[in-house]
């Protein structure tokens, strides 16, 4: 599945300039530090902020994914649950999860949050992207924002 998914989106970077910009503002605030793509699949985002110039390191909850990765880049990566991260307190410039926390239940995106502001040095910075499930949306398309 790993290869798959690869396939599927190792260049969707090319077609998403909004992510591209925002993805290029997070590597300049986080200049000179170290950075974690957490959630990180085929390695895409490591291998775009890595062009950039920012050092960072990989790490997927799927060894298979990590493998897949490393083949494309020449990063490190790792494998690692985003509520228990491998990364000691107060290190990191930045981490960055980018469509990952779909992945988790309501708790445990609440502890994967928890976990990414632990390993965050003082003044370090988070950009956490996420799709809307479908539920959410109405039959026209727009998201219905209410209080």
């Amino acid at each position: 599945m790993a290869d798959h998914y690869a396939a599927a989106l190792g260049d969707e970077l090319r077609h998403k300039p909004l992510d591209r910009a925002m993805l290029d503002a997070f590597a300049e605030l986080t200049s000179g530090g170290v950075v974690a793509d957490v959630g990180c699949g085929p390695g895409h985002v490591a291998a775009y902020l890595s062009a950039g110039g920012v050092r960072v390191v990989g790490m997927d909850l799927s060894p298979g994914m990590c493998d897949v990765a490393k083949r494309g880049t020449s990063l490190p990566f790792c494998a690692a649950d985003m509520t228990a991260l491998p990364v000691r307190s107060r290190t990191l410039a930045g981490l960055v999860c980018v469509y990952a926390v779909i992945h988790l239940g309501t708790a445990q995106r609440a502890a994967a949050y928890a976990e990414f502001a632990r390993v965050l040095r003082p003044g370090g910075h988070a950009l956490v992207s996420f799709h809307i499930s479908d539920a959410d949306v109405p039959m026209g398309g727009e998201k219905v924002l209410s209080d």
